[in-house]
């Protein structure tokens, strides 16, 4: 299922369709159950971010915050119950 949302989001990309792009990426950080998922499609959103969108730089910078602090606790997580 990641493919197939990975592709839908480039097939808007290379139609230009920006405000999609944003959208998909956006329903399935939210809609995803598997928090690894949705931290590497967080981190792919705000590289998107950073390289095409005419967006301010707040906007990838609090994806990557959000997606570091997943990361940050799964470690704790794991750690602790490993």
């Amino acid at each position: 299922m990641l493919q197939v949302a990975y592709r839908r989001i480039n097939l808007e990309r290379r139609c230009n369709n920006m405000d999609n792009v944003c959208a998909l990426y956006e329903h399935y950080i939210s809609n995803t159950k598997n928090k690894v998922i949705s931290n590497n499609m967080a981190i792919k959103y705000a590289r998107f971010c950073w390289k095409v969108c005419t967006m301010c730089v707040s906007v990838p910078m609090k994806l990557f915050m959000y997606s570091t602090a997943i990361s940050c606790v799964f470690f704790l997580y794991a750690a602790t119950h490993f």
